[in-house]
């Protein structure tokens, strides 16, 4: 008994030693997350009524606290590695210096937490992130890969024990909630979640981080990544590579090439590449099979590589550039150059695939060679030469002419409008006038906003006023029908069987003889309900009246029930009905 207690307190010191060695090494990423509980605690505990004013200013903080989290691990990470050449007066300065980051940070480069501010974090994020690996291991050690894969099994360790330690919390406090005290409150259950993924989970996997002086060799390579990858994940990226090329081939046959999810298959493809060809380096004079792959995949890569540059080009040629086609090109070349270097370098010196990709996701995100300022600058080109063919500029703003514009430009013009409202804001777009608004569209540009007749015509979302109850006064039976997405859904019972077709026609039948009794086009109902209510509506609900039909042959009276349609209007001729339900009343005569 008394050896227990020895050990348990044994435990306690070791727990508590644990902790306070990796505060020292990281003490401000601590800080960090503990800050960052408390606020998701306060925002749980804090009524919405009296936190909605600064609950944009609370997203705007802890977004900043996230981008801090690798800033700060890469400053440790800087300290620890030049420890003994730094003066000690300069450690307040450089705590002091973080502060200020993430101070001037949140003042002038987090204003809001819209796509540009946001993509902007999430890459520094990365890049920093990468910083805080590297640094260990800059320019004077070797087996830099299996260190990574140290850092990787950590963190999936950390992971699988954070899950288990909050199930674990959970466990407990419904126990007690069950049989102790019932007036528990709810929110504890979250409470372990925050605790256990903003201090246990940091604490645990940076205790376990390598340290500077720690060196690797072929035989710390971790065995289940060894068999992940060997097994599992080269075998994958195998059959993905065969199923591109066939799609290579189809393209060269046809001659028609692609512009659209081929690059993003490309560059998704090439990603995991280059990382499972840098994991799995190590291993390549202990496997023939991971020599072969390695060897191959860097020379494989290349011609998909420049599949992807020609259809991206295509799309920049014919809409310019816009962030998403800035980023698969961007990473298209530092895929191409990586792939380059891995197959004449021989996988020294791979620390340099880290620098060049944190350079890269810097250049992307700040400067004037970012994607946000590449792509204003190529829709405003794209914008002055479609304006100034039909002469619409008048000391260099936009003003209406005679001149009628073709529906192509028109579209044209109305997809550059649409990407700067949505993506930045039209302030950016040089040529229109000053305080424009997207409702001033005809008398600036002289037609009304046009996205092509063969886009879709809008979306309508239909609710019946009055769901419940439904009178059924005068009929003896009341059946419900139902579709969701593109799949039919009937609900059989015994006497009559309901059915939706691809027509978007509701067809009653008898379920003795499976003879058709009453056909509804669906589609001509909807298309009244456009025609009078419109379209992109908000929560407007429809009058009981405009969603009821009444029918009756020599056998049958019926009466159909719409309580909800929702879908989208594709052109003229087609409408596409995604989710409907509603009831069918049936009288026997």
């Amino acid at each position: 008994m008394k050896k227990n207690r020895l050990n348990m307190k044994q435990w306690i010191m070791k727990s508590a030693k644990a902790v306070y060695s990796t505060f020292y090494r990281f003490p401000s990423t601590i800080i960090i997350f503990l800050i960052l509980a408390a606020i998701f605690i306060f925002r749980i505990e804090t009524p919405y009524d009296k936190i909605q004013d600064i609950s944009e200013k609370l997203d705007r903080v802890t977004a900043v606290l996230f981008l801090s989290v690798p800033f700060t691990l890469g400053i440790s990470n800087i300290i620890e590695r030049f420890y003994n050449r730094l003066f000690k007066w300069i450690f307040p300065l450089i705590w002091i210096s973080e502060i200020l980051f993430v101070y001037l940070y949140y003042s002038f480069l987090l204003k809001d937490i819209e796509m540009q501010p946001m993509v902007r974090l999430l890459l520094l994020s990365v890049a920093f992130g990468l910083v805080f690996l590297l640094m260990p291991y800059y320019y004077s050690k070797n087996n830099f890969e299996i260190y990574i894969t140290k850092v990787i099994s950590r963190l999936l360790i950390s992971i699988f024990y954070t899950i288990v330690l909050g199930l674990g919390l959970m466990a407990i406090l419904f126990a007690v909630k069950s049989l102790l005290y019932e007036g528990m409150s709810e929110n504890l259950y979250i409470y372990s979640w925050i605790i256990a993924w903003n201090i246990f989970a940091p604490i645990y996997f940076l205790y376990g981080y390598p340290k500077i002086e720690d060196k690797f060799d072929d035989q710390d390579y971790n065995m289940v990544l060894k068999i992940l990858l060997s097994y599992i994940v080269l075998p994958l990226i195998t059959a993905y590579t065969v199923v591109l090329y066939l799609y290579f081939a189809k393209i060269i046959i046809t001659g028609v090439w692609p512009s659209g999810i081929v690059s993003y298959l490309v560059v998704f493809y090439a990603a995991i590449s280059i990382v499972t060809v840098f994991l799995i380096w190590p291993l390549r004079n202990f496997s023939r099979w991971v020599r072969i792959f390695t060897e191959g995949v860097t020379k494989i890569i290349l011609p998909l590589l420049a599949m992807m540059f020609v259809s991206i080009s295509i799309r920049i040629s014919e809409f310019g550039v816009t962030e998403n086609r800035y980023f698969i090109l961007i990473i298209g070349l530092w895929a191409t150059f990586a792939m380059i270097f891995i197959a004449f370098n021989k996988g020294k010196n791979n620390i340099v695939l880290f620098i060049s990709l944190a350079l890269i996701c810097i250049i992307a995100v700040v400067g004037p060679l970012s994607a946000f300022n590449i792509s204003i600058k190529s829709q405003n080109n794209r914008f002055y030469k479609i304006v100034s063919k039909y002469d619409m500029l008048n000391e260099g703003k936009v003003m209406h002419q005679n001149s009628k514009v073709s529906e192509k430009d028109q579209k044209e013009i109305t997809g550059i409008i649409s990407y700067f409202d949505s993506s930045h804001s039209l302030d950016k777009l040089e040529y229109l006038p000053d305080d424009y608004n997207r409702s001033d569209m005809k008398k600036v540009f002289g037609f009304e906003e046009y996205y092509g007749s063969n886009d879709n015509i809008g979306n309508f979302y239909y609710y019946r006023a009055d769901v419940y109850p439904i009178d059924t006064k005068g009929f003896s039976e009341i059946y419900k029908f139902d579709k969701y997405n593109n799949g039919l859904s009937s609900n059989n019972k015994e006497g009559l069987s309901f059915n939706i077709d691809e027509d978007n026609k509701l067809i009653v039948s008898s379920s003795s003889s499976s003879s058709e009794i009453f056909t509804l086009n669906l589609s001509q109902v909807v298309d009244e309900l456009n025609k009078k209510y419109g379209f992109n509506r908000e929560d407007e609900l429809i009058p009981k009246e405009d969603l009821m039909i009444k029918d009756e042959n020599n056998d049958i009276e019926i009466k159909v029930i719409i309580t909800n349609v929702s879908g989208n209007k594709k052109s003229e001729e087609v409408t596409l009905i995604d989710y409907l339900e509603g009831y069918v009343l049936v009288k026997y005569k």
